[in-house]
């Protein structure tokens, strides 16, 4: 896997593929970073460089080099994506490298990455809901005992 695509693997699971959240958040110009990933280019020192001071934790020889792990789990958690994923799995190098993983597979994984990411998002705003409805039967709770004390 060549850095570029190692980028886009960073854009995909920390952004969901938004390469101009990608790039808002690495400062770099969100052209840069498009071209760099259609073109599979190498990326200059100043954008690694960028990349590795946004994500302290990322393993700078896994983004260089593709050796190593992507050492980004609590980043990865911190943007609320793949909570309780062993950073293993996502890392697309170290399953690509598996001798027995064809194209085929390593497309069902990307796209069963996808479809947990989707799920994480739905279960995050049917919290949300919840809570919501919580809330609404805590006041609707408050009036009902304020109406009871003022029939008393």
């Amino acid at each position: 896997m060549e850095p570029s695509q190692r980028i886009k693997f960073l854009v995909d699971i920390l952004f969901d593929g938004n390469q101009a959240a990608f790039s808002k958040k690495i400062g770099a110009k969100a052209q840069t970073i498009s071209n760099l990933i259609s073109r599979k280019s190498k990326p200059s020192f100043g954008l690694i460089e960028s990349i590795l001071q946004a994500f302290p934790e990322l393993n700078a020889d896994w983004l260089i080099l593709g050796k190593g792990d992507v050492g980004l789990s609590t980043e990865i958690d911190k943007y609320g994506k793949s909570k309780g994923m062993d950073i293993q799995l996502l890392s697309r190098s170290n399953v690509e490298d598996h001798p027995s993983i064809s194209k085929d597979e390593m497309k069902d994984v990307e796209k069963l990455l996808a479809r947990i990411r989707s799920l994480e998002r739905e279960i995050e705003l049917l919290k949300d809901n919840v809570e919501s409805q919580h809330e609404t039967i805590k006041a609707k709770n408050l009036l009902i005992e304020h109406f009871q004390k003022l029939m008393s």
